[in-house]
């Protein structure tokens, strides 16, 4: 099994997850470790590797308008991913949104995922909100507002005792 720690804070956690797990030999099992007391400020995770570990135990803070300079900027310009909501939902539950954006987590056909550790994943929810209720056409979303976390189409999961807040 490979470990790969993350020691970059700001803005690269979520591509360096997928070039750690990419990097695995195939049909190896690959960590990826956020280290306790770190807080690791990012866009949205899209894991695309089977028999993926991410062990969180410092804070994994989605990018938003209200904890960089960046974050808006990079939600608004497209940076943040806008994909088709469920196909359950038939559109956002956001105003009617064709798009939403990608949840802050999100994987697709995969197996072999765990998501443990005693850290936190922060989805940056207050700003989502206040965007979306925001009536001034340059602050409103371009897409409907991410989950937190979306597992589509994939088995064998395990979340485990990391806590997750503000979706």
């Amino acid at each position: 099994s490979l470990q790969f720690i993350i020691t970059m804070k700001l803005a690269l956690a979520a591509p360096l997850t997928a070039q750690a797990a990419a990097s695995a030999p195939s049909g190896q099992p690959s960590t990826v470790l956020f280290p306790r007391g770190g807080t690791f400020l990012t866009g949205p995770f899209n894991v695309t590797s089977d028999l993926l570990t991410l062990r969180i135990d410092g804070t994994v803070r989605a990018a938003s308008g209200y904890n960089s300079d960046f974050g808006a900027a990079r939600i608004r310009d497209g940076r943040w991913p806008r994909i088709p909501p469920l196909p359950s939902y038939g559109t956002s539950e956001d105003g009617g949104h064709v798009l939403q954006h990608q949840a802050f987590v999100y994987g697709r056909d995969i197996s072999d995922l765990r998501i443990t550790g005693s850290g936190t994943i922060d989805g940056g929810g207050p700003w989502w909100w206040d965007a979306h209720e925001s009536r001034n056409a340059s602050s409103a979303l371009p897409a409907g507002r991410p989950n937190l976390v979306r597992l589509y189409n994939c088995t064998r999961v395990e979340l485990d005792s990391v806590t997750m807040i503000d979706s």
